[in-house]
C-alpha cells in the first residue's frame, strides 16, 4: 500500500509594510511586520497540531506559532489595545515632551 506523507497545507496572508530608520536597516529600508500563513499537516505526528493553525511573523526572526481562532484573537486584542494606547496616550505624551523641550532647549 502507498500513502501520501509529508503534506503540508499552508497559505500566507500580507501583513503591514513599516519603515525602519534605524541606522542598522538602512535609511528609507521597509519591512512586513505582523504578516504569517496559514498551517495544516494532516498526518502529522509530532508535537504539531494536525488541525488548521495559524504562524504570525513579528518581525525578523521572531513569530507566533501554531495559534488557534482563539489565540488569534487574543494576539489581535493586544495588538488593537496597544495600537489605542499608542494613539491616545503615547503620541500626546511625546508632543507634550517635545514642547517641553523645545521650550526649554531652543531659545
Amino acid at each position: 500500500m502507498r500513502e501520501i506523507t509529508g503534506i503540508i497545507h499552508w497559505a500566507p496572508f500580507d501583513g503591514q509594510v513599516i519603515s525602519l530608520e534605524p541606522i542598522e536597516y538602512g535609511p528609507g529600508k521597509e519591512a512586513e511586520v505582523f504578516g504569517g500563513c496559514f498551517v495544516c499537516i494532516p498526518d502529522t505526528e509530532g508535537p504539531e497540531l494536525a488541525e488548521p493553525y495559524v504562524d504570525i511573523h513579528i518581525f525578523e526572526d521572531f513569530w507566533f506559532t501554531g495559534l488557534g481562532p482563539d489565540q488569534v484573537a487574543t494576539v489581535a486584542a493586544a495588538l488593537r489595545a496597544h495600537a489605542d494606547r499608542l494613539d491616545r496616550e503615547i503620541r500626546p505624551r511625546l508632543i507634550a515632551y517635545r514642547d517641553d523641550w523645545t521650550a526649554h532647549h531652543y531659545q
